[in-house]
């Protein structure tokens, strides 16, 4: 039996219009993807601001830029097309990279919520069932207690640096 979810039919009857989506549907790959917006504006608008957070500013060419060094960096811990990525940090411009990072890569961001507490992150870990989990410098230290109550989750410290 087909998934609902990958067939469409969720809230609909056999019969409706949409009631179920052609399987090759799923093989369509866009054109377009986030990393290659960053690729582009960096290209054709470099000093333009593509984020912003207060007073703070990152030009799309500062974004790109540290966005290839993160996926240097990422691809040496081995995150690959598809791995989840988890970001544990506060509200904070210093994520954008990442961000673009992974899209250039294929791989998928996953945040985790700054407020939670070590039992919760735990759990949300377990369920992402990410290869890596980078944080900022207030939750590294939890970080490390989570990756070590979950096993074999490496962690990664982002800090203002990059």
């Amino acid at each position: 039996m087909a998934s609902p979810a990958l067939d469409g039919s969720i809230g609909r009857r056999p019969g409706d219009a949409l009631a179920t989506v052609h399987p090759a549907v799923h093989d369509v790959r866009m054109g377009l993807t986030i990393g290659d917006l960053f690729r582009r504006n960096s290209a054709s608008a470099p000093s333009s601001v593509a984020a912003s957070l207060g007073d703070v500013e990152l030009t799309y060419r500062e974004i790109d830029l540290a966005a290839n060094r993160m996926v240097r960096a990422l691809r040496e811990v081995g995150i690959a097309v598809g791995d989840r990525v988890m970001w544990w940090g506060e509200t904070t411009l210093d994520a954008v990279p990442l961000f673009a990072a992974l899209a250039k890569l294929g791989a998928v961001f996953a945040p985790l919520n700054a407020r939670y507490g070590p039992d919760e992150a735990v759990d949300v870990a377990q369920l992402a069932r990410s290869k890596l989990l980078v944080a900022d410098p207030p939750h590294i230290e939890a970080a490390m207690a989570v990756a070590q109550r979950v096993g074999a989750l490496p962690v990664a410290l982002l800090d203002d640096a990059g």
